[in-house]
């Protein structure tokens, strides 16, 4: 990743979220900074009381709110929880920055859009989430555009990151073909998808630039999780067995909707890699 330099106002960067899989790569991309995470002990953002203690005392230049409910099943089953934090949380942080006048980062979904446009979705196509966890993913971003005039909302896809920590679906499958295990993918959802270590490094080209505003962000071309683990297992040069399946036979694990076609597209800034590229580079660099 080539360094870049940015404005002297961005030095302090106050982090809510700030020991998940986005979060883990902060300090990587913003060389530069003094990066402060935060996770729920030490600023609770459904509070508003702490937030503005935190902002008083940090005094950021700029905050980025990562602090969310994202297991969309917890949220489909607690709703109020996933709307305390989720939207009133965001809510919060963005009320306090109005106050103090510091610009802040919202990392969105493309579940926003109920995937039914094979084609995807841009910035200009309206939203209609089809579960809890999406719909106040974008209240979050409704509260943000109505209180803030400098914000960076950028709407991801399905997310990789986090190395060897990360505990998702892409590393749950490395471990198993690492084992020879036989593994059943779903076949009938697609997605985009996005590198968390990509998605700061183009927030920071944002704010190099002063580009605030909504954006989306992720990698050319369109998968499926079935595809995602033939590369793996490609990558990998295993041999383990991927079998193709409906996304029903998983109904009762992961009983929340989603999105057909969770693809996310972008008229503002069109993305660079593909898709088996960035998984590639993630693999080799962070996994193997």
């Amino acid at each position: 990743m080539t360094k870049q330099t940015y404005p002297i106002k961005y030095k302090e960067i106050l982090v809510t979220g700030g020991f998940g899989t986005v979060a883990s790569y902060v300090k990587e991309v913003f060389n530069n900074s003094n990066v402060i995470l935060t996770n729920k002990d030490s600023m609770d953002v459904t509070k508003p009381e702490v937030v503005q203690n935190t902002i008083e005392s940090v005094d950021p230049d700029i905050v980025l709110h990562l602090a969310a409910i994202t297991d969309v099943d917890l949220c489909e089953r607690d709703e109020a929880l996933a709307e305390k934090v989720n939207f009133r949380g965001t809510e919060n942080v963005a009320r306090i920055c109005k106050v103090y006048d510091i610009p802040l980062i919202y990392i969105s979904t493309s579940a926003v859009f109920d995937g039914k446009n094979s084609n995807g979705y841009s910035e200009l196509d309206s939203p209609n989430p089809s579960n809890v966890y999406a719909k106040t993913k974008l209240f979050g971003e409704k509260a943000i555009i109505k209180t803030l005039n400098r914000y960076l909302i950028i709407r991801a896809g399905w997310m990789i990151g986090g190395g060897k920590k990360e505990k998702k679906f892409l590393s749950y499958i490395v471990d198993k073909i690492k084992k020879g295990e036989t593994i059943r993918a779903v076949n009938d959802k697609f997605g985009t998808v996005t590198y968390a270590k990509d998605l700061l490094a183009f927030a920071k080209e944002r704010l190099i630039k002063s580009e605030f505003g909504l954006y989306h962000y992720g990698s050319k071309g369109v998968c499926s999780r079935y595809d995602i683990a033939s590369l793996i297992r490609d990558i990998l040069n295993k041999k383990s067995k991927i079998v193709s399946v409906s996304s029903q036979e998983f109904k009762t694990k992961f009983p929340a909707p989603r999105p057909k076609y969770e693809v996310v597209r972008s008229v503002k800034i069109p993305f660079r890699r593909s898709w088996d590229e960035v998984i590639r580079e993630y693999i080799a660099n962070e996994i193997v």
